[in-house]
């Protein structure tokens, strides 16, 4: 569940830096060559609508339906160039002059192959490379200090990923309560702390416990804008578990952040994390 909640994070990420990819086009095909005959009818097939098709004489009989060409000579020792526009696509060919029947192309199959078109799939390639790199960059918050609040709710920062100009977090609520919790987006500030905890190396990417609060010495916050990426909202009933990302568009470093939630039956829920 955590590995399928942190992929919000990286997807998060990666749509960014996708969205932004040169979006490729495929070069002309060398052109076909297709032979005919006298008294027979060649058919190509595209799979897609045909837009605009183009000859370069009158020396053949040509027809556009739907998605088909038929091309039929009208005349021996004559040859001429067809270009075809699709949806998506121009090919470009040239129609022999009617030889032997026996040598003829009856039928050509032009229809795209399964598959994406090469600008999903450059998309798609863009956005695992981009998976990949921010599942090795998130990092995970030690919440060891934190304990489960029996008849209550709990929440717990899991991981936090730093991009250039974005803080990810990744959190999850434990409601072990009797009754429904209300989930929410929460609010995020940044502590201004007079004493502050990073000055220890084994505090950072720690989530603070209840006897650690007291000793933080905060003398001030600032409020953060927070972007939900995968919040989830609704009631969190009973036993039940929820996990969520929130972004931050303010890079940090070496800052105590706290979180506040909707209250629990007028009990402040929140956590205080280390980054």
């Amino acid at each position: 569940m955590k590995l399928a909640t942190l992929y919000w994070i990286m997807l998060s990420v990666a749509v960014a830096a996708a969205a932004d990819a040169p979006v490729l086009r495929s070069p002309d095909k060398d052109v076909v060559r297709v032979a005919t005959a006298l008294e027979h009818l060649t058919v190509l097939e595209f799979g897609e609508p045909i837009v605009l098709v183009a000859a370069g004489g009158r020396s053949f009989q040509i027809e556009r339906h739907d998605d088909k060409v038929f091309i039929k000579p009208l005349a021996s020792g004559m040859s001429t160039d067809l270009i075809v526009w699709t949806a998506s696509r121009r090919l470009v060919y040239e129609l022999e002059a009617p030889g032997e029947v026996r040598d003829m192309n009856f039928v050509l199959d032009n229809r795209i192959p399964p598959g994406p078109p090469p600008a999903a799939r450059v998309l798609e390639e863009t956005v695992d490379f981009t998976l990949a790199n921010a599942f090795l960059a998130a990092r995970p918050i030690d919440s060891s200090a934190v304990r489960d609040r029996r008849r209550g709710v709990t929440v717990r920062v899991e991981h936090v990923l730093l991009s250039k100009s974005r803080v990810y977090l990744h959190y999850s609520v434990r409601n072990l309560g009797k009754r429904p919790y209300r989930l929410e987006t929460p609010t995020v500030a940044r502590l201004l702390a007079s004493a502050p905890p990073v000055s220890g190396p084994p505090l950072r990417e720690t989530q603070l416990g209840e006897r650690s609060l007291g000793a933080l010495g905060a003398a001030g916050e600032v409020a953060l804008e927070v972007q939900s990426v995968h919040a989830p909202g609704g009631e969190l009933l009973a036993g039940q578990k929820a996990e969520g990302v929130i972004c931050l568009d303010r890079p940090l470093a070496a800052a105590v952040l706290q979180l506040v939630f909707a209250p629990d039956r007028g009990r402040r829920v929140q956590a205080m994390v280390v980054l």
